[in-house]
């Protein structure tokens, strides 16, 4: 706009003029501008605002158009078939379904760029596999592929492998037979090591109380906003709180994102004061897991003790990495992300989910309970985890 201020002075659209005032003992000098009488005529509709175009809106036009070029050159690397995307986004390079090309090719770069070649094969033979899914499907209903799911929500969906038909209704699967999509995803992952199997463990689950549970906001949570847009913890929950489904969450948004990382937006909210449906966050989010058991919460018990840290203390900061090293060793907690194994990312991802679990339920005085223990037994087994 400013760049225009000049023009529309030149053409009589706007007269500027230079203010001098004294403020507090200061003298003051500023511009102002005003309409001019070209620029009446054009509010009353007489006459058009022609003016050339500035060489910066030029310029700012030009890096635009490089930007989409490489956009759409990066999409057709991808083996993006680019008659399948709406022409409007075409046109601009933005949009939701090219974010969802773009963010899947992306993904898959960065993990090869890791040296995590075997992750980049399996979400590639995942989307595969949801690919033979639909042909199959589409040719049992006599209708195109593309109408069954689109290529854009097949990436989404094989990124954030949601396997609730209730949340692959929400995404838009509308064609019959989401059950047996959500579990063949369920199937799928489990065989490429994408998710962890649901194995028993030895300890006991903690039992999740039915309804919203609201405690008093923790005195550590700062609700930060650096732009007048949503954060995306509140904009999580605000869809939660609205009825959608934690792994509709998590795959309906312009970059896909992994349901455990909706339960830990929900977590935020949490601890910021706001009543949550935790059991429903652990059932959409974790269906058939345990997120944490009786053995685990007394190990980051005794380890945080150890290290003399209190969750609970809004004042302090405990690293979680620090105490992962104390919960598993320290080589194992050190590894670094491109030389662990399957078994031990997976190892790592458990102890670091409980760990969330953990702290939030501390800060908010979640009443704890585990799977085994009566009232009396559970009561007293919570008064041995106070700091």
């Amino acid at each position: 706009i400013t760049s225009l201020l000049p023009l529309m002075v030149k053409k009589n659209y706007l007269e500027r003029r230079t203010v001098k005032k004294q403020i507090q003992g200061y003298n003051r000098t500023w511009d102002v501008f005003v309409i001019g009488p070209n620029g009446n005529d054009a509010l009353l509709g007489n006459t058009p605002i022609t003016l050339p175009v500035p060489d910066i809106m030029r310029k700012w036009e030009a890096e635009e158009e490089m930007k989409r070029k490489q956009r759409m050159d990066e999409l057709e690397q991808n083996g993006v078939n680019l008659s399948e995307i709406p022409s409007e986004e075409l046109e601009s390079g933005k949009g939701p379904i090219i974010e969802q090309h773009l963010n899947w090719g992306r993904r898959l770069k960065q993990l090869r760029a890791a040296q995590k070649d075997g992750s980049a094969r399996s979400l590639e033979t995942l989307l595969d596999t949801l690919k033979n899914w639909r042909n199959k499907t589409a040719e049992k209903l006599r209708m195109a592929p593309s109408a069954v799911l689109p290529s854009h929500l097949l990436k989404a969906i094989a990124y954030s492998q949601p396997t609730s038909p209730e949340a692959l209704k929400a995404i838009g699967v509308r064609i019959s037979g989401t059950q047996e999509l959500a579990d063949l995803i369920k199937a799928t992952t489990e065989k490429l090591n994408l998710k962890p199997k649901a194995e028993k463990k030895d300890g006991s689950p903690l039992v999740f109380q039915d309804g919203d549970f609201k405690g008093k906001r923790w005195e550590g949570f700062i609700e930060k906003r650096k732009s007048k847009k949503t954060p995306s913890w509140l904009d999580a929950y605000e869809r939660f709180r609205g009825g959608e489904h934690v792994q509709q969450i998590a795959t309906v948004r312009a970059r896909p994102i992994k349901p455990a990382t909706v339960a830990n937006y929900l977590l935020q909210a949490l601890v910021s004061g706001r009543p949550v449906n935790v059991k429903r966050v652990v059932d959409e989010c974790f269906p058939g897991e345990v997120v944490v058991d009786d053995r685990m919460w007394e190990t980051l018990e005794e380890k945080a003790m150890q290290m003399g840290v209190d969750p609970c203390d809004g004042s302090a900061t405990i690293s979680k990495k620090e105490l992962l090293a104390h919960v598993v060793g320290r080589q194992k907690a050190e590894t670094p992300y491109n030389e662990r194994s399957e078994a031990l990312s997976q190892e790592l991802n458990m102890w670091y989910r409980a760990m969330d679990w953990w702290m939030a339920l501390k800060r908010v005085k979640y009443p704890v309970r585990f799977a085994g223990h009566d009232s009396a037994s559970s009561s007293s087994h919570k008064k041995q985890r106070t700091f």
